[in-house]
């Protein structure tokens, strides 16, 4: 489970530095970054075809795109609430950055534990 651990970090670089940089998005609406969210589930159900059954990876690609959805949504709506910007507040700018990350990362161990475990069951 660490190749895909690392594959999905991987898979994040990617879709969230690459593959965003020729979208645009307006996150600060509910539906603003569907595209993305959308290629964040597309590129998990990819990888985790090559480790599960087909519909644990669409089950593991669901969770991937609604979590990935919520949590940059959530980032989002608090920066723009508190009008928080790299200019305004950097030290909680980034703070902020660095927690949306963090769910991120806990979000791709969270889905090979519940792969894992559907596996089990």
């Amino acid at each position: 489970m660490e190749l895909l651990l690392l594959l999905l970090l991987i898979k994040h670089a990617v879709v969230d530095l690459y593959l965003q940089s020729y979208l645009t998005l307006n996150k600060r609406e509910y539906f603003g970054g569907f595209i993305h969210y959308l290629q964040h589930g597309v590129a998990t159900l990819i990888i985790a075809c090559a480790f599960f059954s087909f519909e644990i990876a669409v089950i593991l690609a669901h969770l991937d795109f609604l979590l990935h959805w919520h949590i940059d949504y959530n980032k989002h709506v608090v920066q723009t609430r508190w009008n928080i910007t790299p200019d305004s507040n950097k030290q909680l700018y980034w703070f902020i950055q660095c927690v949306d990350q963090s769910l991120h990362f806990i979000t791709y161990w969270a889905l090979i534990i519940i792969g894992t475990a559907l596996v089990i069951n």
